[in-house]
């Protein structure tokens, strides 16, 4: 890896995502939608499925994400994350460590035991970072950049080694990675794309809380 690409990745890990915002920086409330497609090879087809949630954020950098039947609000302050099951009328809250960093897809996962009493398997290989400069996404500047990753056989739920690709486009302005395309070796991708956005607007506060009538989650 270059001095290039390891200070390019040191600033990825480093930028917020769509669900964990930095408390250090305030970023414009704003409203989305957010849309995922993901194709999946498997039993000789392909598996397709598609799914749109409603992205809030407000001024403070609290997120809700609404849909597939469930609503996570993500509080980068309070250092919590809560599920809501509007169905059954529970909520299950996970508060994190202080410690804790935010997850991101620029983070290489630590490597992992083959199974009980096996080897050690070697951690994911980074082939490439390639800086793919700027454009306009959803209506914002946005600066681009492709990550090639190798991960080594007995992970990824493959015997092989599989390679994985992803692009994304992050908005500084907004904070947010407003396109993430994904594909591997194994024949899957996805892609997660926001659209409609809406920024420096009014955000009803109470959609962050949890409504007094839900009960903890079994």
């Amino acid at each position: 890896m270059t001095t290039k690409q390891f200070a390019l990745l040191q600033t990825l890990a480093l930028l917020p995502t769509a669900f964990g915002q930095s408390a250090q920086r305030q970023l414009p409330a704003l409203t989305a939608v957010i849309a995922t497609s993901t194709v999946g090879a498997g039993s000789g087809s392909q598996a397709m499925g598609s799914e749109s949630v409603v992205f809030t954020r407000d001024e403070h950098g609290r997120t809700r994400r609404e849909g597939g039947g469930k609503i996570e609000i993500d509080d980068p302050v309070a250092r919590t994350v809560t599920v809501l099951d509007p169905a059954a009328g529970t909520f299950r809250r996970v508060r994190l460590a202080a410690s804790a960093a935010p997850t991101s897809a620029a983070k290489a996962p630590r490597p992992t035991a083959a199974g009980p009493g096996g080897p050690r398997l070697a951690g994911p290989k980074l082939l490439s970072l390639v800086d793919l400069g700027q454009d306009v996404v959803a209506g914002f500047a946005a600066r681009g950049t492709r990550r090639t990753v190798q991960f080594p056989p007995g992970s990824m739920g493959s015997i092989r080694f599989v390679t994985q690709t992803t692009e994304s486009w992050q908005s500084n302005e907004l904070g947010l990675v407003l396109l993430r395309k994904t594909t591997d070796t194994k024949g899957h991708s996805s892609v997660e794309a926001f659209q409609d956005i809406k920024i420096n607007i009014a955000v009803d506060k109470t959609q962050f809380g949890v409504p007094a009538w839900y009960r903890p989650a079994d």
